[in-house]
């Protein structure tokens, strides 16, 4: 194979590959591997956003969908028995966001939210 053309592949394979990377940035493992089954949940005052205080990591509860912070990174599950994807934090809703840091378990830096 030509060299060209092999850097070429090699090329396209760094495109089209699944996860992306970032010079200088990390993805923390999602918290669990899923939520086996509903949590109890507890109301954040004067949000209308949910918590579950009982959990080993910080668990968000908001429209149904699950949003967790965990060492650094954002992460969302659809439900119950639904795996974490990581997401970034202009996806997390300003809702969740507007949390205060007492209802996490590790509270974020100023970066990492709004």
């Amino acid at each position: 194979m030509a060299e060209p053309t092999l850097i070429a592949l090699l090329l396209a394979g760094g495109l089209f590959s699944a996860t992306p990377a970032h010079a200088g940035t990390s993805v923390a493992p999602p918290p669990a591997l899923a939520v086996q089954s509903p949590p109890r949940l507890t109301a954040v005052p004067g949000s209308p956003v949910l918590y579950g205080p009982h959990e080993p990591y910080t668990l968000f509860v908001y429209r149904g969908r699950y949003y967790s912070f965990h060492r650094g990174s954002w992460f969302l599950a659809a439900g119950p028995g639904n795996s974490w994807k990581v997401i970034a934090t202009d996806r997390v809703p300003d809702a969740v966001l507007a949390v205060p840091a007492a209802y996490y378990k590790i509270p974020p830096s100023p970066s990492t939210t709004h």
